[in-house]
């Protein structure tokens, strides 16, 4: 709702659409993806876990767009 109402200070059209489109889609609701998928997923992010050359705050970042990607 925040986002939404925020959506009317933005001074460009453009800014204000996409801000609005933008509260409206953490309102659906998303299905989770095949069991193929989530597992092929759940590979990435141990595989990053284990991953020494990355940094944590980094990690912690992209394990949690691998969770998103889970669901469409």
């Amino acid at each position: 709702m925040e986002i939404f109402s925020a959506s009317n200070l933005e001074t460009s059209e453009r800014a204000k659409f996409l801000s609005m489109v933008n509260a409206l889609e953490i309102l659906t609701n998303r299905k989770k993806h095949n069991k193929e998928i989530n597992c092929f997923i759940d590979h990435i992010q141990i595989f990053l876990k284990e991953n020494e050359e990355i940094d944590n705050e980094m990690k912690h970042n992209l394990s949690s767009s691998f969770e998103n990607l889970k669901k469409e």
